[in-house]
């Protein structure tokens, strides 16, 4: 049996890459990047690739992820930030919508500014705080605008099991715990996770029905950075006496602040998978 070809930004990154490795079996992708003549910010490269690929599916993962380096190009839409999150983004959906394409985005939960306590469900309003979250923000209101049956999926500091040259939350702390970091950890910053093999199983669905709209796409269990500090530890084995820091307290001098609570519900995305929702 034929596989689906899937067209894809990013597929060589964090996240793409896994995806890639799980998914090879039933997708066939083809990676659209800089060593296969494609620059997202050149309009015409992104129109003759997808005229020469036969898919009907284009996952769109590159972003311009780096959130203190974002923070450094405030306000300047010249930045590598925005340009890479919106205009990049407006040319990839403006180039699926010519041709009926269906796109699948992939967002944050950092487009909330943190303050609500209880879990941000997909249609509270976005307030995003920094310079990286207003450019993902604007992206989804691109895909939006321009192609309002995308699906867009928001996911919550993904991590992967197998280590990665660009270091995951996971693999951060766990690097840090296995030098002898002892912390302070923030106690009191709450956020949900995406693990991306996890996630492999909702975009195989997303790419087969094609649903609209946006979803948060985090596993249920609430961490803050000392329970997962203590977690990782355990993992591996470490004794060491954690200690619990206050995000509130680094937020009054820091010069990029934290949103204290990123808790994403995903129920929206259960009630749409049913029986095929994946259990972390």
């Amino acid at each position: 049996m034929a596989k689906t070809a899937v067209l894809g930004t990013g597929l060589s990154g964090l996240v793409g890459s896994a995806l890639v490795s799980h998914l090879s079996d039933h997708f066939d992708f083809y990676n659209l990047d800089l060593t296969h003549g494609v620059d997202i910010l050149n309009e015409q490269t992104v129109a003759q690739a997808l005229d020469e690929h036969p898919a009907t599916v284009l996952l769109h993962l590159a972003a311009f992820t780096d959130v203190n380096a974002a923070q450094q190009q405030l306000d300047q839409k010249e930045g590598s930030c925005y340009q890479v999150n919106v205009v990049g983004t407006e040319n990839i959906a403006r180039q699926c919508a010519s041709r009926n394409m269906h796109l699948i985005h992939l967002s944050t939960g950092y487009i909330f500014d943190g303050t609500k306590r209880s879990a941000y469900l997909e249609d509270d309003a976005k307030n995003p705080t920094d310079w990286y979250s207003v450019t993902k923000s604007l992206a989804e209101d691109v895909v939006l605008q321009t192609l309002p049956q995308s699906t867009i999926l928001r996911i919550n500091f993904p991590y992967r099991q197998d280590d990665f040259p660009k270091k995951d939350i996971w693999h951060k702390m766990a690097a840090g715990l296995s030098e002898g970091k002892t912390g302070p950890f923030f106690a009191d910053h709450y956020f949900t996770l995406t693990p991306i093999e996890w996630l492999t199983k909702i975009v195989a669905w997303s790419i087969a029905q094609k649903p609209a709209g946006i979803f948060h796409a985090t596993t249920d269990t609430v961490y803050s950075d000392y329970t997962l500090a203590q977690e990782i530890a355990m993992n591996l084995g470490l004794k060491q006496d954690l200690q619990a820091g206050s995000v509130q307290q680094f937020n009054q001098t820091a010069s990029r602040t934290y949103q204290p609570s990123l808790i994403l519900s995903n129920q929206k995305l259960k009630k749409a998978m049913g029986e095929l929702y994946p259990h972390a």
